[in-house]
């Protein structure tokens, strides 16, 4: 009796009470996902190993099944080892991250510090969309083909902006710097825009859906906020 008690405990915290009659072949993807989920937290593990769990799950599913298993690890109290290639997983659902780059744990951080503060250059364009502008800094402001861009105060010299899509602006050219459309990707919920800047550097735009560009039109650049700088010699 106090084993059933169990398993229905078990099926109800990840959302599948009733369904301990079901067989494996009546479960859908994601239901099997979680009765195994349910399966690992039975014994009441203080830890939980969960290597690439969503990885043959359809996109549209995926997202939706992995909220589910984060907000199940909260409530049984027991703490998560997420092993994933997908970026955009690794920064949703996690408390922290740990990039591992060569064998070696290359940053750990938060999701937001981990994308927002990339300790090296190869972590910024490993975690998300970047742009690295490369300039010369006074300390302030990084110098560079798209102009002076307000960095954190501190580091000098040679560095690369991390330019995210979302900082980038685009307008009607007004005399300042200007990068041609090469492409767009309407995503639904934003555009992607892609250009060629200054000095060819290659540019992502993130924009709202309703923003019409075309490949082939000219457009003036602007930065919001400030930039994060990395080393221009960093791996």
């Amino acid at each position: 009796m106090l084993f059933r008690s169990r398993v229905g405990e078990l099926l109800a915290m990840v959302d599948l009470a009733g369904a301990g009659d079901r067989m494996p072949h009546q479960l859908s993807g994601g239901q099997r996902q979680r009765v195994a989920l349910a399966r690992a937290l039975a014994p009441e593990p203080e830890i939980v190993l969960l290597d690439e769990p969503f990885a043959g799950l359809d996109p549209a599913l995926r997202a939706g099944i992995r909220a589910q298993v984060a907000e199940v690890l909260r409530t049984a109290g027991s703490t998560a080892v997420l092993i994933t290639h997908d970026q955009d997983e690794a920064l949703s659902v996690s408390d922290r991250v740990a990039v591992l780059h060569g064998g070696v744990i290359a940053q750990t951080a938060t999701p937001r510090e981990l994308y927002e503060r990339p300790a090296t250059a190869w972590i910024a364009g490993f975690v998300g969309t970047a742009t690295l502008v490369p300039g010369n800094s006074d300390g302030t402001h990084l110098h560079t083909a798209l102009g002076a861009l307000a960095h954190a105060p501190g580091p000098r010299g040679e560095l690369s902006a991390v330019l995210r899509p979302e900082q980038l602006r685009l307008t009607s050219p007004n005399g300042g710097p200007v990068g041609t459309v090469t492409a767009t990707e309407f995503l639904g919920h934003s555009r992607l825009v892609h250009l060629i800047g200054p000095d060819r550097i290659p540019l992502v735009a993130r924009l709202a859906p309703s923003e019409a560009w075309h490949p082939g039109d000219t457009a003036g650049l602007t930065v919001d906020g400030r930039v994060h700088v990395v080393g221009t010699d960093q791996p």
